[in-house]
């Protein structure tokens, strides 16, 4: 059995794990902080070596969203992903406090063409 507890984190509790165990999210209460969602992804010593990340961070770092997709966005959750970590589905809180849903898709690869991105295209 493996111990984790973020440092400095009055309590915490297990939110999300993948579906190959490798990422794990925690909710947490900090001191001066309600609420956080930090992720340790234990995929690659690389990734395991950054340790507690915040979900926003870690999303926008692996390709699931932009830097603009997290304008007015605060709280990034994740509560479920595919198989193969290509697409999840989460939540966020607004600067207003109105949380929604969201589910995205890791951009793997820039397209070469409008004729690549096969949006709404056949």
């Amino acid at each position: 059995m493996d111990y984790y507890f973020p440092s400095g984190t009055i309590s915490a509790e297990p939110y999300f794990v993948s579906p190959n165990g490798s990422i794990m999210v925690i909710h947490t209460t900090l001191p001066g902080v309600v609420d956080n969602y930090v992720i340790r992804d234990g995929s690659n010593p690389t990734e395991a070596a950054k340790g507690y990340q915040d979900v926003g961070d870690w999303l926008e770092s692996h390709l699931y969203i932009s830097n603009a997709d997290r304008t007015g966005r605060t709280l990034f959750n994740i509560s479920g992903m595919s198989d193969d970590e290509s697409t999840l589905v989460g939540e966020f809180s607004t600067t207003s406090g109105t949380v929604k849903a969201f589910r995205a898709h890791r951009l793997v690869a820039m397209p070469q063409s409008p004729l690549t991105l096969g949006v709404g295209t056949p």
